[in-house]
């Protein structure tokens, strides 16, 4: 592709997009040493492209400083897009955008959109939920600079991004009279997954490491629209510890249910 090399630590991530006249697409995302967002991409063809110019050159967006996450949406009434978030040096969240009825890539501050505090991590992860009743919502999850609480950016299906404090709403489950949960103040670098587990319905989860403890834990929310708290290593028997950041998935194999998994090192 004669694509610029990465930047020292800039893992390249991946992800899927089926945009209006485009098809299924496989996306590569990165930046490289200068800062600027690279993308490669393959299509129907077989054939993989950059990006030229890349897309900071293209928005006109600032630089990255940390690793740049891609994720897919069909928001209501908006259509497929191709989502690319980072961190920029003034700990600015920042996404790059494709699709929902134009596929130019553009910019947006989401910090600025939303009034939200600045980003302590230099990546952040982004995901797209449908709990019931709600429909598909982007979630971009962070932790904050200023009290190291886990925050979420969310847009629904009328558009506008909005902010959320996760740690300062957090239950603990199934704990009567509702209590709020001491979520850790030392957290790592939170991801976020949806599962759709057997009697439950779709649930959001985000999954981070408290620096600590070493510790995993875990928030989430159902169709009930309250995110609940729990410490994973707690609840399995108090081990193995946490030395890498934990990323959470949920599979559907052949003669099992749907299980939610997490692995870390």
């Amino acid at each position: 592709t004669g694509a610029p090399v990465a930047a020292p630590g800039a893992s390249p991530l991946g992800y899927e997009s089926n945009l209006a006249g485009q098809g299924p697409m496989a996306r590569v995302v990165y930046h490289s040493t200068d800062g600027n967002i690279q993308e490669l991409s393959l299509g129907s063809d077989f054939q993989w492209r950059r990006a030229d110019p890349d897309l900071t050159k293209r928005t006109g967006a600032p630089d990255a400083v940390g690793l740049a996450t891609g994720f897919a949406s069909n928001l209501a009434g908006q259509g497929a897009a191709a989502h690319v978030v980072y961190v920029s040096a003034d700990g600015h969240v920042n996404e790059l955008k494709a699709g929902g009825g134009l596929n130019e890539w553009r910019h947006t501050d989401l910090t600025v959109q939303t009034n939200g505090p600045m980003s302590r991590n230099p990546t952040v992860h982004g995901y797209t939920t449908s709990l019931s009743g709600q429909g598909q919502v982007a979630r971009v999850v962070y932790v904050s600079s200023h009290d190291n609480h886990v925050q979420e950016l969310f847009r629904g299906a009328d558009g506008i991004w909005r902010r959320a404090d996760l740690t300062a709403v957090a239950l603990w489950p199934q704990v009567p009279p509702p209590q709020l949960v001491l979520v850790p103040k030392t957290p790592g670098l939170p991801v976020g997954y949806s599962t759709n587990l057997a009697g439950q319905g779709p649930v959001a989860r985000v999954v981070f490491r408290d620096m600590a403890t070493r510790n995993v834990w875990e928030l989430s929310v159902g169709s009930d629209g309250q995110w609940r708290g729990a410490n994973l290593t707690a609840r399995t028997g108090g081990g193995p510890l946490a030395v890498s950041e934990p990323f959470g998935y949920m599979t559907s194999l052949s003669g099992q249910v749907p299980t939610a998994r997490v692995v870390f090192s």
